[in-house]
């Protein structure tokens, strides 16, 4: 129980450290975040993953809001969510064409097995 309330304390300092020492810019993480989302649309995923796409922009909205008003701990966090939120709607974009394909080459295996 000491333990738990020593960590629990560890990290309201290291919280209230973050909010008050706001540092620099997150600029390479918001053309990381840029570039996925990017690869995210290439990719089809305003198709196959509309959410997450969607998601991925408003974070990366609110982030830019957030570094206009020199919030870059705020900024940083928002940016990595979109990140992962790019990166969801590329493994569900992916996993989706997938198992087209798998459908699609079952259905072909199907036909060849009639024909025989």
């Amino acid at each position: 129980m000491r333990t738990l309330v020593l960590f629990f304390l560890a990290g309201c300092l290291i919280a209230v450290a973050g909010c008050t020492s706001q540092g620099t810019a997150p600029n390479s993480l918001m053309s990381e975040a840029q570039a996925d989302i990017r690869t995210a649309e290439e990719m089809g995923a305003d198709q196959l993953a509309p959410v997450a796409l969607a998601d991925a922009k408003q974070h990366l909205k609110d982030a830019r809001i957030a570094m206009a008003d020199e919030k870059f701990t705020k900024a940083r966090y928002d940016l990595e969510k979109s990140m992962a939120d790019s990166q969801f709607a590329i493994a569900k974009t992916n996993a989706t064409r997938s198992n087209k394909a798998e459908e699609q080459l079952q259905e072909s295996l199907n036909t060849l097995e009639q024909e025989l």
